[in-house]
């Protein structure tokens, strides 16, 4: 499951790549540089606040990207500062891009936590299957309407819907996890969209016992 997250965020992602590969060339400058990174330090300090380093993406790892976006918006003010002042050369990261970057992580958000979620080896899993994919599925589908979301954004969620429905469009009729589901006495028939499927799971389960 959280391999197929991975997955369908990667495709998700593909909406806003100019802007990730754009951050990612200003993280890659500071991790370079020990300058740069003391000097970004330097202005955290002034500006009164936290010293927070820039954070990487890895390929391997959709949620690094997560990180990495959300810890520009956690330094920007210093960053922005640093970089105006000391590194013109460097691409700068201007309002409109600030912007996009809150929206793409409110986006990704939900897939960051399910992602932690279903990777912990303290927690049952196979349960959270169906009612997280579907809840990731209406998550998205809050977006379809909303006009203040950034012109750069707004395909991505509808890319990450179709990717879920693609990939988690049969995931209710899986016994294993419909099973699961079921007998998990936190959830029993909540996460099904289609109550077949519940009802289904149930008389197996029941006939099972006989």
């Amino acid at each position: 499951f959280a391999h197929n997250l991975n997955l369908i965020v990667q495709c998700g992602v593909q909406c806003v790549k100019e802007t990730i590969r754009k951050i990612k060339g200003i993280v890659e400058f500071f991790k370079r540089s020990a300058q740069a990174t003391a000097k970004l330090k330097e202005m955290q300090v002034q500006l009164g606040e936290p010293s927070l380093k820039l954070k990487k993406d890895v390929v391997t790892r959709w949620n690094s990207t997560y990180d990495m976006l959300q810890r520009i918006i956690d330094v920007q003010k210093p960053l922005i500062s640093t970089i105006a002042l000391n590194y013109p050369e460097l691409e700068h990261i201007s309002a409109d891009d600030i912007v996009k970057i809150q929206h793409i992580c409110e986006i990704l958000k939900p897939f960051k936590d399910c992602t932690e979620e279903m990777t912990s080896e303290q927690q049952v899993t196979a349960s959270k299957v169906i009612l997280l994919s579907q809840s990731l599925k209406q998550w998205h589908n809050s977006f379809k309407n909303r006009t203040s979301l950034h012109n750069d954004v707004r395909q991505m969620p509808e890319k990450l819907k179709d990717a879920l429905d693609f990939r988690f469009k049969d995931i209710e009729r899986h016994s294993l996890f419909a099973y699961a589901t079921v007998l998990d006495p936190r959830f029993k028939f909540h996460g099904f969209s289609d109550k077949q499927c519940a009802e289904k799971a149930k008389k197996n389960l029941v006939s099972f016992c006989k």
